[in-house]
């Protein structure tokens, strides 16, 4: 089996973020712990990694099925285990807030991170405008008054040598036209980022596993004549420089890199997989939705007596 993408879950269901659509709420948990996040398996993720390479991938990919960066010393293990394998690039994929904030996370923390291989911080976003993110992400939460400043996040991580990608989940009554489009991508030059990725909003198949969350994404969901317009628009005014094995196409689009891509996408070829996936401790899968898409599951005899990881507390960067 060969492989596209090779994906790294940190953490735990912890998060920080009230997406009413969570696409991560709408998959299988596997392992993942509902707060405390479990230690990984050296062995069985050195067997990840080596599927990983045996594939030719040159990109390892830190997720979560919640909010990463909850976990800073868990992803700093991560990043400490991919070293050796010399991927040549590592992304980590998160809301952005506590990189911002420095509340969960520390400035040494991102530039632990840089240091041992760090290459992209790819951050989740609905709008160019602040007001529309905050809603979305953390309106929930009175801990948050406001959206973070990101200009002054991507200026931060970018004098750590990181580069920040903008994955913008496209939903109805926000980023739903190409006009609206065209203003995200006026936006995103303005803060400077190195990379765009847009995808819709999407669901699995199975409604059962979450329903509230699958009705919120259905009630989100943009036409067919919305997907039409949009990668119209794209299709018109990019220049295609790469086409991704799965169907994400990336565009030149007036200077700026911008990746049309699709979530919980499968590969077309039987024998070919989109992800190979490490969940910890010990689960190596490839599908997000099936929970019978494994290829390697520790069993629960070898971690009985693990200890598990809680979110890191705010006071401990040091930083109020």
């Amino acid at each position: 089996m060969k492989f596209n993408t090779f994906c790294i879950v940190a953490g735990s269901e912890a998060c920080t973020g009230g997406c009413k659509w969570c696409v991560a709420a709408m998959t299988t948990a596997r392992s993942i712990h509902r707060g405390k996040a479990k230690p990984i398996d050296e062995r069985v993720f050195k067997m990840a990694c080596q599927m990983a390479q045996q594939s030719g991938l040159d990109t390892a990919r830190i997720t979560g099925k919640g909010e990463p960066t909850l976990f800073p010393d868990q992803i700093t293990q991560i990043l400490t285990e991919l070293k050796p394998y010399g991927f040549t690039f590592v992304e980590m994929q998160t809301h952005g807030r506590h990189l911002a904030d420095e509340d969960f996370v520390s400035l040494d923390d991102m530039q632990k991170w840089a240091d041992l291989g760090l290459t992209h911080v790819c951050i989740s976003v609905v709008s160019y405008k602040p007001e529309r993110n905050f809603q979305h992400y953390f309106a929930h939460n009175k801990s948050y008054t406001g959206y973070y400043n990101m200009a002054a996040l991507i200026s931060k991580l970018h004098k750590l040598r990181i580069n920040v990608r903008l994955t913008c989940i496209m939903q109805k009554g926000d980023i739903d036209s190409s006009e609206e489009l065209i203003k995200f991508m006026k936006w995103a030059k303005e803060v400077k980022a190195d990379q765009v990725t847009i995808l819709p909003v999407n669901k699995p198949e199975d409604r059962e596993r979450n329903p509230k969350v699958y009705d919120a994404a259905m009630d989100s969901l943009l036409t067919v004549e919305q997907l039409a317009d949009l990668r119209g628009y794209v299709e018109k005014n990019g220049v295609p420089i790469r086409t991704l094995s799965w169907g994400a196409r990336v565009f030149d689009l007036a200077g700026q890199n911008l990746c049309f891509n699709m979530c919980l996408t499968e590969s077309p070829d039987r024998d070919d997989s989109r992800q190979l996936i490490f969940y910890p401790p010990g689960t190596i899968g490839h599908d997000w939705q099936r929970e019978g898409a494994t290829l390697y599951v520790l069993p629960e005899e070898a971690t009985a007596g693990m200890q598990l990881i809680p979110v890191r507390k705010r006071s401990e960067t040091g930083k109020k």
